[in-house]
């Protein structure tokens, strides 16, 4: 009997780190609207990537006639974010190329938008306040 006892002591022992330990991080919604030299942007992605000790997931979001959401079930930890944006239109396609041809019937897509706002991203950080609620953010983006 005895012996059993130890072996349930140490089975609880060893799940104890396991239970109540999660802690929830409060997520924030944030939506608004992109423009790039004055017009919203048809179609394409917005990133917000962690900065300055942050520790949160990079979050993205689609954007869509300007419009973008990252509502607060996936949303934005409080923190500071550097944003990257990229903007898609249809790739033109030489109908005479069968390579072309063919990737143009799957929809392919040309990234237009200068890196200095995506890959090498100028965009001034944004800052999320723990004490805040729902943000909302627009980005004017201009050569």
């Amino acid at each position: 009997m005895c012996r059993y006892r130890s072996a349930w002591l140490l089975i609880c022992l060893a799940a104890l780190p396991l239970v109540g330990c999660e802690q929830s991080i409060k997520k924030f919604e944030i939506t608004g609207m992109v423009n790039y030299n004055g017009k919203p942007i048809p179609e394409g992605d917005i990133s917000f990537t962690p900065t300055g000790g942050t520790s949160a997931p990079p979050t993205s979001a689609p954007i869509k006639d300007g419009k973008y959401v990252v509502d607060g079930r996936f949303g934005i930890a409080a923190g500071s974010y550097k944003v990257g944006v990229q903007a898609y239109r249809p790739k033109p396609v030489d109908p005479n190329d069968k390579t072309e041809k063919l990737a143009g019937e799957l929809n392919a897509r040309d990234q237009y938008i200068p890196e200095k706002f995506n890959t090498k991203s100028e965009i001034p950080n944004v800052t999320i306040d723990p004490d805040g609620g729902p943000v909302e953010h627009d980005f004017d983006l201009k050569d």
